[in-house]
């Protein structure tokens, strides 16, 4: 923890270093971002060697740890979901459940990245209701 807080100050001195004012973009918005998504990008490196050092073992009964009920239910809430979901909306879930990022999701279905955010917004209220 101490250190990602170390690296993270560092990234903001490199922040500084790289920072236009030219671009109408105010420091604290620039580097917010950039640390923001500078600790995002190492909490995913870190989970990754994570999963890296676990057992095969360890890796075959995280898979088994879900019984078969709960994948049932599980498989059936999403079909209740994409019941409700306009063919739009199916097509982002059916991507999300893919594991694919919103920026992937607008490349494949050639969407801007707001409006996948918004039909998945819409997913993710008509979930709720449910």
């Amino acid at each position: 923890d101490q250190d990602l807080r170390q690296n993270a100050m560092l990234y903001l001195c490199r922040c500084i270093e790289h920072y236009d004012p030219s671009l109408d973009i105010k420091w604290s918005t620039y580097a917010f971002k950039s640390v923001y998504f500078y600790i995002k990008r190492t909490h995913a490196k870190q989970m990754k060697r994570q999963e890296l050092l676990l057992d095969p073992e360890e890796i075959e009964n995280l898979g088994q740890e879900r019984n078969e009920t709960e994948c049932f239910e599980e498989t059936m809430k999403v079909r209740e979901i994409r019941a409700v979901c306009t063919p739009k909306e199916r097509d982002v879930l059916d991507l999300k459940l893919k594991g694919y990022k919103h920026g992937e999701m607008s490349e494949i279905l050639n969407r801007s990245c707001i409006t996948v955010g918004v039909h998945w917004r819409n997913i993710k209220q008509k979930a709720r209701e449910l």
